[in-house]
C-alpha cells in the first residue's frame, strides 16, 4: 500500500519496488527492454514478468471481451494484447498493479513492438519450467533413461520440455520427468546434455 501511494503521488517507487520479492524469478525471464531493443524476432515466443500497469478492456465485433495490458518490469513496459479466449482464462487476475507472468508471441510492426498473449499466470504461483535445448543425436534412448533417473532424484512440479534444434521440434515431457526447480536438478541435466543445454524460465 505504501509503494502504491508513492507511485500514485510521485510517479516513482521510493522505498522499494513491488517486484523486489520476485527478483530471483525475474532474473530467469527476458527483460522487457531486450524485446523492445530488437533482441527478440517477430513471432518469437517469449515470457516476461512484471506489473500490470494498465488494463484496458474492450469488446470485439462479436461482443466478446478482450484486453490491452501494459506490463512493466524494472526496465521498460510493453503492450500486450489479450484476445477473448486468453482473457476469459485470466480475467480474475487481470487487474492493475498485479504481478504477472505473460507468455506470448512478439508482434513487430510499423506501429511498434507488442506481445500477443497466449498464457498468463499470477506471479505468486508461477513455477519456472526447464527447457532442454539439444540436438537429436543426443536425444538417445540411453540419455532419456539418464534423464528419467535425474528427474527421479530431483522430482518436483516444474515441467520439463525437450527442444531439438536441428528439427525445430519441442516435446513436453510427462510428469515423470518434472523436476524440483533446484540448481542441482539443472546441473544433473547438463551432465547428460552438456553445459548450457538447460534454460529455466
Amino acid at each position: 500500500q505504501i509503494l502504491a501511494w508513492e507511485k500514485e503521488n510521485t510517479g516513482f517507487y521510493i522505498t522499494g519496488h513491488p517486484l523486489d520479492v520476485y527478483k530471483d524469478l525475474m532474473e530467469k525471464l527476458a527483460p522487457i527492454s531486450r524485446i523492445l531493443d530488437g533482441e527478440a524476432k517477430d513471432r518469437q515466443i517469449v515470457r516476461v514478468a512484471g506489473l500490470a500497469a494498465k488494463v484496458k478492456r474492450s469488446s470485439t465485433k462479436k461482443g466478446d471481451t478482450m484486453a490491452y495490458l501494459t506490463i512493466e518490469d524494472y526496465t521498460r513496459d510493453i503492450e500486450t494484447v489479450v484476445f477473448p479466449r486468453q482473457f476469459y482464462d485470466a480475467a480474475d487476475i487481470l487487474t492493475e498493479d498485479r504481478p504477472l507472468v505473460v507468455q506470448g508471441r512478439v508482434d513487430i510492426s510499423d506501429k511498434g513492438v507488442k506481445i500477443i498473449a497466449d498464457k498468463i499466470w499470477p506471479m505468486e504461483s508461477y513455477k519456472t519450467e526447464y527447457f532442454i535445448v539439444t540436438k537429436s543425436a543426443l536425444a538417445t534412448a540411453e540419455n532419456q533413461e539418464r534423464l528419467r533417473a535425474a528427474a527421479k532424484a530431483h522430482h518436483g512440479d516444474h515441467a520439463v520440455h525437450l527442444y531439438l534444434t536441428d528439427r525445430r521440434k519441442n516435446t513436453d515431457l510427462g510428469p515423470e520427468f518434472w523436476m524440483d526447480g533446484s540448481p542441482e536438478a539443472a546441473a544433473a541435466v547438463e551432465e547428460i546434455f552438456g553445459a548450457g543445454s538447460v534454460r529455466e524460465r
